[in-house]
């Protein structure tokens, strides 16, 4: 019987040939695979519909989603700027108000307005905010309100949680998809070292770098088993969901597996052997996968990650072992992971989170953001230049008149026709007329501007040649430049 109008997937069994074409992603948080949805353009295929609004409150939520990878506390965000256009306005406002034009009120609403916008967008709908159950609970509420879900490509969230961290056992309870067709098709989740995945989880909900990871853990370990106390307490026997428990919390296993055990996806991936695929000894998890996932795991980019001052393993203290190891004892059976830290970091090793030999590279210059700000002006010109249908290299050359004291006219190369400079540099005493460059002949006479090189001595130090009042040195001070 089917169950469902459709399904989750990166690529829907009806657009497969064949159900182990089929790709069904049981994305576990913070074990890599982020980059998967992207690859398989999942938001484009979720907004799809005549729906305007559902594809705003869905590419937003996408939008959020992306930001919340880059900083735990954002600010440089398009809601910020927003911020500012309203207390530019508002601080308009304030002066008309001083000076007698306007009452006081629309400087307060507009203000009020601009701080609560800021504080939601930067601190309350953010990952360190979801640990608290009010703060997740009104979220959910919330971007069910709006809309902002998509159950046919699990994309999106609403009171059953983040639909794009949905365990294996509450797709099936919430009825999303058939547990015959879970196993027909290449049903898969990626694993890693609980280990190293712990360090992973902190860097991303820690409450700014004030919080320390031995504090973090053990505020894990409280809300880790205050859920199952009160499952146990209850009876509750239904699979966990995100309105009791931030997703981020739970074990590997309870996105992978029943209650009693049983797997419930085709294939379990660690991540540490997803390197494997590309030789000629592939791990014991990628081994023996369908040739779609396998396709789809090698083009899979490793593009989401945060940079850390330390190798993970040198986050933990026996105390910190000991307890993730507790806490996570399921996962390091089930997935075949050794519960010694050293024995893990050597099977493991660096992640591209870790610092390379040596630490970070140093931006230069100005930064990182003026990094991405002169790369974004280079597309940007490069995509002009495309688009305006010539090549900024394929220019037609500009003439620049020179005074004729010095009787030097420069082609737009830089060099002078006839007698050109190989290196391109301007010889004082070469000319040239228009003639000699039949391709200015026919351009308009141009303005009278002139530009003055002066001849400077060959022997003339640098110092004395550009000697302001010409008191010292050697060499005559330059003239003025006319133009």
């Amino acid at each position: 019987m089917h169950l469902h109008t459709s399904m989750p997937w990166l690529v829907q069994e009806a657009h497969a040939s064949s159900a182990l074409d089929a790709l069904l992603f049981i994305h576990v948080p913070r074990c890599g695979g982020t980059s998967l949805t992207k690859h398989y353009n999942v938001l484009s295929r979720a907004t799809a519909g005549p729906n305007l609004f559902k594809k705003f409150t869905l590419h937003y939520f996408g939008y959020r989603y992306r930001v919340l990878e880059t900083s735990n506390f954002p600010w440089k965000t398009y809601e910020n700027m927003y911020v500012i256009f309203i207390l530019i306005i508002a601080t308009a406002l304030l002066i008309l108000t001083i000076t007698g034009h306007t009452r006081g009120a629309p400087f307060y609403v507009l203000f009020s307005h601009a701080l609560v916008v800021f504080m939601c967008s930067t601190f309350m709908f953010t990952a360190p905010a979801l640990r608290s159950n009010f703060f997740r609970r009104f979220w959910l509420i919330l971007l069910r309100m709006i809309c902002a879900e998509s159950p046919n490509w699990l994309y999106g969230a609403n009171t059953k949680g983040l639909l794009i961290h949905l365990t294996a056992p509450r797709m099936l309870h919430t009825r999303l998809v058939s547990r015959e067709e879970m196993g027909r098709v290449s049903s898969f989740a990626i694993v890693r070292n609980p280990f190293s995945r712990m360090v992973s989880v902190y860097m991303y909900n820690r409450l700014g770098p004030a919080e320390t990871f031995a504090g973090f853990v053990c505020r894990w370990e409280k809300a880790f088993k205050a859920v199952y106390e009160k499952r146990a307490s209850n009876n509750r026997t239904d699979p966990i969901n995100e309105w009791d428990v931030y997703c981020h919390v739970l074990p590997m296993h309870e996105f992978t597996h029943s209650a009693d055990g049983e797997q419930l996806v085709q294939y379990v991936i660690k991540q540490e052997e997803l390197k494997s695929l590309q030789s000629s000894n592939p791990g014991d998890s990628v081994r023996d996968i369908s040739p779609a996932l396998r396709d789809a795991l090698l083009s899979m980019p490793h593009s989401n990650f945060r940079k850390r001052d330390k190798p993970w393993k040198d986050y933990y203290d026996p105390e910190t072992e000991r307890i993730v190891r507790e806490m996570y004892r399921m996962d390091f059976e089930m997935f075949g992971y050794d519960t010694s830290l050293d024995a893990s970091a050597a099977k493991a090793g660096n992640t591209s989170s870790d610092p390379p030999s040596g630490g970070w590279p140093v931006p230069q210059g100005g930064g990182a953001w003026m990094e991405d700000a002169a790369n974004s002006f280079k597309q940007m010109t490069a995509n002009f230049a495309v688009n305006g249908g010539m090549s900024m290299r394929t220019m037609p050359p500009m003439p620049v008149p020179l005074d004729k004291s010095t009787s030097t006219a420069v082609t737009g190369n830089g060099s002078t026709p006839g007698n050109a400079s190989p290196t391109g540099d301007i010889s004082p005493g070469q000319s040239s007329s228009a003639n000699d460059l039949p391709h200015l002949a026919a351009m308009p006479a141009p303005m009278s501007t002139v530009v003055s090189i002066p001849t400077v001595p060959s022997d003339a130090s640098f110092s004395s040649a550009l000697t302001r009042d010409g008191v010292s040195g050697r060499g005559s001070p330059l003239p003025p430049l006319s133009i």
